[in-house]
């Protein structure tokens, strides 16, 4: 289930370790591998990583604060679609 708050946990993780991959969210965020592959998809689709680089790795193009904007911004713009609406309470 994909949700801004999770996407923000998988930012922190990624400009954290400074690369993303669906292993690393995995880990990190703590949820299940389909949830993260979709994550780090999505991620891509906002612009924050790049395509896959060697070792499964994928560069991270932000620094955190402008990582999450631009997944806010992604998310506006309907390129990441969520299964939990923000501002819902559920």
């Amino acid at each position: 289930m994909l949700s801004r708050d999770l996407l923000v946990d998988a930012v922190e993780s990624c400009t954290r370790a400074g690369f993303g991959s669906a292993m690393l969210v995995q880990r990190k965020v703590r949820v299940g591998f389909a949830t993260a592959n979709q994550l780090v998809f999505a991620l891509e689709d906002a612009g924050v990583l790049g395509p896959v680089g060697e070792r499964h790795r994928r560069p991270v193009h932000f620094a955190k604060d402008e990582a999450i904007a631009a997944v806010d911004k992604a998310i506006a713009d309907g390129l990441i679609v969520l299964d939990v609406p923000v501002g819902s309470s559920g």
